[in-house]
């Protein structure tokens, strides 16, 4: 959920339009424990409303979004809610701010989420004295939020969650965490450099006091005072043990935050409805951004809040692609969580600034649900004078989910497991999003064979998935993965029918990205110009005992990119047959 000042709306990047849709599932949360709750049961259509808008800091303007919005099917306002009126003195509590907004919601039907702000727009108390986050060259990020390693934070800010919950406790309140950078749970960047952090990482290294978070990961390693800043990959894959050390703690770190919140709105409210803001998903960047933990990221919530990155995905690409790319992403929040995801279109801005178009907004929208989303929420369109109604695609959005029938997903036994692996993506710190077709273009693929498709990553391991029809590894390089979770990755695929790519790290020749050639033994199946860092093999296809296969190259993203495109299926048709049937 990306938070803009008005002055950067123009601007690529602080304007990707995003639209967040409830993708609905009937799958309770695992491990984290879905607490039953009347909100969220039903289709879900939303509009943000930043505290420093007009739209929500002005209580009439308020009170006229709302009856708008509801006009066009909008069922709930989202609102963020500055601290330092909530806490104007330590210890001194002012809830009218939400209360009078709950009561006009409530007039008109609607329910209310609060995001709970906590720094942006000049909102932390003065009387709150806490590290804020800082790059590695001592750089605080802009409007400086406060570290979420520092002790002092969570001190002051659990008590407020806690007395929130219980002031509005049974009244149909969605509670959210706005203590990260565009409001989602992400460090934005390399930001984790400030004291609290640095104390919480040399403190974690110590050899006799080691976690075991960290030592599946890198085991004994040495590892430096201060953690390095991670550089960009250039084909090949980083496997530095102080590198991926520091992004398992920053990991680590925001699993530690969402669990204090859940933990401090439930002492307030057992049953308290909680929402987590993720942003980011599996593309280039990953790890600088630090948010592909999908799954420790919303262990204890009811919903997840998917801010899709419009931005990257922009309109000079093929209409199809952004649909797809689109519904692929709620996809693997909801595939790894288990939760309802939000998908969040952000700003009308992005129409004008990255081209996409009307009816190119109600063809991600649909694809959207046709993926199981459950609705919609718009934000970034309370800085605008224009209503809520006086926009096309918005109206369309309520209008699209009245006619939507409710999504029933198939059972396991009917269901493909496609496991793509967000240490690779930690690893691969590329300037293209290469990786994301490879890992994506196989949903893509199998998709559109008619299977249907649910993702998991590492931390899924953990579920006994051997009911599922069979499984799909996309580009995952097994040697990338921490031991722990490889293991269960490799027992996985000789448990279930199983199709998996690339099954190596493959080789890049200096200066310059490899590329297919007619010289491999797939080569008459394939194009030669289509780059990814991959050296021939000798055995690219092969089958292998317990009805599995093995590709010796990303057949998702040559299906998807590759300029032979029938060569492709009849590669996969060929796979398919020799594991799970080509029957559905």
């Amino acid at each position: 959920m990306m938070a803009l000042s008005p002055r950067n709306i123009p601007q690529r990047g602080w304007t990707g339009l995003k639209i967040l849709a409830l993708a609905g599932i009937t799958a309770l949360a695992r491990g984290g424990g879905t607490v039953a709750s009347t909100v969220g049961a039903r289709r879900e259509y939303s509009i943000v409303l930043w505290n420093w808008t007009a739209p929500c800091a002005n209580l009439n303007t308020f009170r006229r979004w709302a009856r708008d919005g509801k006009h066009i099917g909008v069922t709930t306002i989202t609102i963020s809610v500055p601290w330092n009126k909530l806490e104007p003195q330590r210890g001194r509590y002012e809830f009218s701010y939400i209360a009078r907004r709950l009561a006009s919601a409530h007039k008109l039907g609607l329910r209310l989420r609060v995001l709970i702000n906590t720094y942006y727009n000049g909102v932390r108390p003065g009387w709150l004295k806490v590290d804020n986050w800082r790059g590695p060259h001592g750089h605080t990020l802009p409007n400086s939020p406060a570290s979420i390693n520092d002790p002092r934070f969570w001190k002051a800010w659990e008590p407020l969650c806690t007395r929130l919950a219980a002031k509005f406790r049974g009244r149909h309140v969605i509670w959210s965490p706005f203590i990260g950078p565009d409001g989602e749970l992400k460090y934005g960047g390399w930001a984790t450099f400030d004291q609290a952090s640095l104390r919480l990482w040399r403190k974690s290294i110590a050899a006799h006091l080691r976690p075991g978070w960290l030592k599946r990961v890198v085991g004994g390693a040495r590892l430096p005072a201060t953690p390095p800043m991670p550089g960009p990959t250039h084909g090949l894959p980083d496997r530095n043990p102080a590198d991926r050390a520091f992004i398992a703690f920053r990991q680590h770190t925001w699993r530690v935050a969402v669990r204090r919140f859940v933990r401090a709105i439930r002492q307030g409210d057992p049953h308290g409805f909680i929402s987590v803001p993720l942003g980011e998903s599996y593309r280039s960047q990953s790890a600088k951004f630090a948010n592909l933990d999908y799954y420790g990221l919303s262990r204890g919530a009811n919903e997840i809040v998917h801010s899709w990155d419009f931005y990257m995905h922009s309109a000079a690409h093929p209409h199809e692609h952004q649909a797809w790319e689109a519904a692929a992403s709620i996809a693997a929040f909801q595939g790894i969580t288990g939760l309802p995801a939000l998908f969040e279109f952000d700003s009308p801005a992005t129409m004008r600034n990255d081209g996409f178009s009307t009816p190119l907004l109600e063809h991600i929208a649909r694809d959207v649900l046709q993926c199981g989303g459950h609705g919609f929420q718009a934000a970034n369109f309370s800085y605008f004078h224009q209503m809520p109604s006086q926009y096309p695609f918005l109206a369309f959005f309520g209008k699209i989910l009245s006619e939507t029938p409710a999504y029933a997903p198939a059972p396991p036994n009917r269901t493909v497991l496609l496991f793509v692996s967000k240490w690779a993506d930690y690893s691969y710190r590329e300037s293209t999003d290469w990786l994301h077709q490879a890992q994506f273009g196989a949903w893509r693929m199998l998709r559109r064979n008619g299977y249907a498709v649910r993702f998991i990553c590492e931390d899924d391991l953990r579920e006994n998935l051997t009911g599922y029809r069979g499984l799909y590894v996309a580009f995952s390089p097994p040697q990338l993965i921490p031991p722990y979770e490889s293991a269960r990755l490799a027992k996985l695929e000789h448990a279930i029918p199983s199709i998996v790519e690339e099954p190596g790290i493959p080789a890049v020749k200096p200066g310059r990205m490899n590329t297919y050639t007619a010289h491999t033994p797939i080569g008459r199946l394939m194009t030669s110009d289509v780059h990814l860092p991959v050296a021939p093999m000798k055995k690219v296809l092969r089958t292998e005992p317990g009805r599995r296969v093995v590709l010796g190259y990303p057949l998702g993203y040559m299906w998807i990119c590759g300029h032979d495109h029938p060569a492709q299926q009849r590669a996969l048709k060929w796979a398919i047959q020799r594991t799970w049937g080509w029957s559905r």
